[in-house]
């Protein structure tokens, strides 16, 4: 009778691996929204107000993070501009948006 490893191997693992994994950054974040991630989910099961998508906006500094549901695709930029106007009132530059584009 034969062992089964505890760990997959090589071929095995890469086999799974869809891409590489992100870069660690050891950059500090200077302040609250200089740099905000956004990420699509979906294509999720029919909700009540007709949506298939969420969008997150999440401030990289504060960690607050802000969902939209939308009922297509196509809505994500013209939702993230406008989160992006809405925390511009706040009086503090948005200098980056990081996104995978829409590799879901």
């Amino acid at each position: 009778m034969s062992t089964i490893p505890s760990l997959p191997c090589p071929s095995c693992h890469e086999g799974k691996q869809t891409r590489a994994p992100f870069r660690t950054s050891h950059t500090s974040i200077p302040c609250v929204l200089s740099r905000l991630s956004t990420d699509l989910c979906g294509r999720l099961p029919l909700s009540s107000q007709g949506a298939r998508y969420l969008q997150v906006v999440d401030d990289d500094k504060s960690q607050y993070t802000a969902g939209i549901l939308l009922s297509t695709k196509s809505e994500a930029p013209s939702h993230l501009s406008t989160i992006l106007r809405s925390w511009a009132n706040t009086g503090l530059p948005v200098k980056s948006v990081i996104s995978d584009n829409a590799k879901e």
